[in-house]
């Protein structure tokens, strides 16, 4: 029997302008938000999960609401037939969507499970072909690089396959404090936003020159971050936030939605700041500061403890 583990993340830095080369993304790995599986030999393949339950023999016939696991299963290149037992932290929810990878968790830790000897790099180019299927589009592979290799900035290959990718590994500086809140009631449709996003910036001058004025930013916010700096850092995530609401008003996107501009105002009058990571909206809301964070109670606010893993 063998085993596999892929976590949850937390796109802090980086959101559209990860999606275009050389722009780069900061993504926290959350230990405590994690995915396992159990693999072991069978005469048919079962997969057992919260997420639904098929067995059979031929996983190209796997259902859709289990298309993660099919196209690990099928890019693993593993034919004889397994059980799968996968189980996820309280943190990853099947029911509803966080914003925190539980795809990439699970696509992560099949391919682990079945094919446990190979390299992380490999490890990642199979979990990232099989994601990117299982979505119907080629995504940038932040999750899944961070899954596999924990705390990072990261680089997107070029293209499926490409090996241009990169992947580096940073220390959470120990200053640093962050708390994690579940939006609720919300939930964003993060393929559309990005389509949109991306449209815009093909026929929009001025959303084209705001999201490469974004990406300097970015750029410039996860220096600082490996270089310890975090006072500059936090005040460069208010002009990060600041320059990805004109680029949603000019998109038509609720990338930093005003719905929420009130509750964020109360959290940062006590100098903290507040980020909606990844592609914004309404998934979830972070929290980050250079002292513990107290947390508050709000109706449309559910903490959720995240751990950071390291590395």
């Amino acid at each position: 029997m063998h085993r596999g583990r892929g976590y949850g993340k937390i796109l802090l830095v980086g959101g559209y302008t990860v999606l275009q080369k050389p722009n780069k993304g900061l993504v926290l790995s959350l230990r405590n938000a994690y995915v396992d599986v159990t693999a072991r030999k069978s005469g048919v393949w079962v997969v057992r999960s919260e997420y639904g339950y098929w067995t059979g023999t031929n996983p190209k016939k796997i259902p859709e609401k289990l298309r993660f696991v099919k196209h690990a299963i099928l890019e693993s290149e593993i034919s004889e037939p397994h059980i799968l037992d996968i189980k996820s932290s309280a943190l990853l929810r099947p029911d509803r969507k966080i914003g925190l990878g539980s795809s990439a968790a699970v696509t992560h830790a099949v391919i682990e499970a079945l094919r446990p000897e190979i390299s992380k790099e490999e490890l990642f180019s199979r979990a990232y072909r099989a994601h990117s299927a299982a979505q119907g589009k080629v995504g940038s592979g932040f999750d899944i690089a961070s899954s596999v290799f924990g705390t990072i900035v990261y680089e997107r290959p070029s293209e499926i396959g490409a090996q241009d990718y990169k992947v580096e590994c940073v220390d959470i500086p120990k200053d640093f404090h962050l708390l994690v809140y579940n939006i609720r009631g919300g939930g964003t449709n993060t393929a559309v936003s990005v389509r949109t996003v991306l449209r815009a910036i093909e026929t929009n001058p001025k959303a084209k020159k705001t999201f490469h004025e974004l990406a300097e930013l970015n750029n410039s916010a996860i220096s600082l971050f490996k270089r310890k700096k975090l006072d500059e850092f936090l005040e460069l995530l208010r002009e990060i936030n600041a320059c990805r609401r004109l680029l949603g008003e000019l998109a038509g996107v609720p990338i930093e939605p005003r719905e929420l501009d009130k509750i964020r105002q109360k959290i940062e009058r006590d100098e903290y700041v507040t980020v909606l990571p990844g592609a914004g909206g309404f998934d979830s809301l972070v929290v980050v500061g250079l002292q513990p964070i107290k947390p508050i109670k709000h109706e449309m606010l559910e903490e959720v403890r995240v751990l950071l893993r390291r590395g």
